[in-house]
């Protein structure tokens, strides 16, 4: 489980996923463009909902727990970039991929 550090916020996410939200988020803010990111917290977590409004004028740290780099699947990455084009942004709902992507083991 890897850790998503924003501003005073950390937020765990699978190390594949939180991956690719690093390469979305890094792209997108390089671009200067700001969006919603929403979850489902698991029960463990002490489920609920939570949103962050990703902003370039927050510090943000991608921790992980593995050594090794995830491979990036480019149509998971689409499919990201394609959500947070909306007015409701990314909304994550589980730590899998989209339907069809197949993520090698690294």
């Amino acid at each position: 489980m890897g850790v998503l550090h924003y501003g005073v916020h950390e937020v765990r996410f699978e190390d594949q996923l939180l991956s690719h939200l690093q390469v979305l988020i890094s792209t997108k803010l390089r671009r200067g463009e700001n969006f919603m990111m929403s979850w489902v917290r698991p029960p463990e977590q002490g489920g609920g909902r939570q949103s962050l409004w990703i902003d370039n004028g927050v510090p943000i740290l991608f921790e992980y727990t593995g050594g090794r780099l995830p491979k990036i699947s480019r149509e998971w990455i689409d499919n990201l970039v394609v959500q947070s084009a909306g007015s409701a942004g990314i909304h994550i709902t589980s730590q899998d991929p989209p339907a069809g992507v197949i993520i090698p083991a690294p």
